[in-house]
């Protein structure tokens, strides 16, 4: 009866154990107590079932002191303002009119309280404004404005924006002009180039201003020099009968100088593209060059090139900047930036694009290179000017 006693009251005191057991998950009857309610803090899947709330602290305060740097064609405009608090993304927007329409400029925020707008027209004038944003949150109300421009290319010039292309004859024809080879990268800079040939107008201007040397207007033959001729039509054709000095003296006049040759095939060429012909891609087009003419034709008679620039092929023969040496690829054979040479610079000096007289059109492909003492001046020679 004694035992049965004791084990009665055992029996008393567990049954509390047994309740906490069952209440809690855990197993009484495993050494290991395994919790097995998923609602337990201990339940190894508790942190999956139970994610903690982060609370998102959003910006409410408008971006401030909203700055738009005018740039200078064709660089950007820089947009900055100071950072909000809590804010971590912002928008930019931008109008035509102070009190006008505002397009958001991208769709994905930006981290950064500055912004480089490299997609704004030159001569444009433009207004910016700024909005906050973080992820989770809605977007604040937009900034007070302010605006920037970017100035216009210099008159009578066109932008041509700096990239790389493969310099040299890449068309399978006329392969014997090795000075053409190899073919080779090339990386050039932004610059501005004349849209056309500088004109015989143009040039008597520099004469009646600077009254340089004749020497600078000859030919061997003494004809077809339209500086010398009393018709004033011509007045709209490019010049001609000039040296490489002549054209070197008159670029500097202006404040620019000669194109590279590298930078005028890259022009020619439409850049990256670098098309055969200044206006074919491959299949060459009579009726869309001055050539095979009795003398120089008007500037812009023919269409311009993707760049906007006339008579790249034709017209006048194009003295430019560099020196002339026959094996100058090979020094640019694992690519080069912004090349210029100066080799044989007593010698000989680069020409491009081929002349009205040319009776064929080998000499009018954008990759074709020629070369002349700079002191001597043809009737089919004449040059443009490009400036940094």
């Amino acid at each position: 009866m004694q035992q049965l006693n004791k084990i009665v009251k055992a029996s008393i005191l567990l049954i509390p154990l047994i309740l906490i057991c069952l209440y809690t998950g855990i197993s009484c009857l495993d050494d290991k107590y395994e919790v097995t309610n998923p609602n337990d803090p201990r339940h190894p899947d508790y942190a999956k079932n139970h994610p903690t709330t982060t609370l998102i602290v959003c910006p409410t305060s408008v971006p401030i002191n909203i700055s738009a740097s005018d740039g200078t064609y064709p660089d950007k405009i820089t947009i900055t303002w100071d950072t909000v608090a809590n804010g971590t993304e912002y928008f930019v927007y931008r109008s035509t009119t102070e009190s006008g329409t505002y397009t958001r400029l991208f769709e994905t925020a930006i981290t950064a309280n500055t912004y480089d707008d490299t997609t704004a027209t030159g001569g444009t004038n433009y207004y910016y404004t700024v909005s906050a944003t973080k992820t989770g949150c809605t977007e604040t109300a937009k900034s007070d404005s302010d605006g920037g421009s970017k100035a216009t290319a210099p008159s009578g010039m066109v932008l041509v924006p700096g990239g790389t292309f493969a310099m040299g004859i890449i068309w399978g024809f006329d392969a014997t002009n090795d000075d053409e080879q190899p073919v080779h990268s090339v990386t050039i800079s932004s610059f501005y180039m004349d849209e056309t040939e500088v004109t015989t107008g143009a040039f008597e201007a520099y004469i009646n201003s600077e009254s340089p040397n004749i020497y600078y207007l000859t030919d061997s033959n003494g004809t077809n020099c339209n500086i010398n001729t009393s018709d004033s039509s011509k007045d709209n054709h490019p010049v001609n009968c000039v040296s490489w000095e002549g054209a070197k003296a008159y670029c500097s006049w202006k404040g620019k100088r000669l194109p590279t040759e590298a930078e005028w095939e890259y022009a020619a060429g439409g850049g990256s593209a670098h098309w055969k012909f200044s206006l074919d891609q491959e299949t060459f087009t009579p009726s869309k060059y001055c050539y095979e003419k009795d003398s120089t034709c008007p500037v812009k008679s023919y269409g311009a090139n993707s760049f906007g620039l006339y008579d790249m092929s034709g017209n006048v023969w194009e003295w430019c900047r560099d020196c002339y040496y026959h094996y100058f690829y090979h020094k640019c054979s694992n690519g080069c930036t912004n090349p210029i040479c100066t080799d044989n610079c007593s010698i000989y000096n680069v020409v491009r694009g081929g002349g009205w007289n040319n009776p064929g059109m080998l000499d009018l492909y954008t990759a074709n290179r020629f070369y002349l003492n700079p002191g001597y001046a043809l009737k089919d020679f004449g040059f443009r000017c490009v400036q940094n």
